[in-house]
């Protein structure tokens, strides 16, 4: 991650089977849940679901931005940076392809 005029800069490299940012690789393998699951790890919490992230690798899509999943990846990664950083809150610029779907989180 770098910084530019108190904006991170976190650059996410959206593999086939790991996402990667400068400090992190993880598996793409995601696996949704309805409620909190009991073990824990590389869980994100979005929309009211859970994710657990990296247990596996994605099944093989040409195109990124079709499924939600990519986005999501995409979150944990960034999540995973900033907490590498002790970074809990910030202006975030992300530097990615355009396989990741554009949307507002906040």
């Amino acid at each position: 991650m770098r910084e530019l005029n108190n904006t991170k800069i976190i650059g996410v490299d959206h593999g086939y089977g790991n996402i990667k940012t400068a400090n992190t690789v993880t598996p793409t393998g995601i696996t949704a849940y309805d409620t909190e699951p009991i073990f824990s790890g590389n869980i994100l919490e979005y929309g009211g679901c859970y994710y657990r992230i990296g247990e596996g690798h994605k099944e093989f899509i040409a195109d990124k931005a079709v499924d939600e999943d990519y986005f999501l990846l995409t979150l944990m990664a960034v999540a995973r940076e900033m907490n590498l950083c002790g970074i809990r809150s910030g202006n975030v610029h992300l530097a990615a392809g355009r396989a990741v779907p554009t949307r507002s989180v906040f």
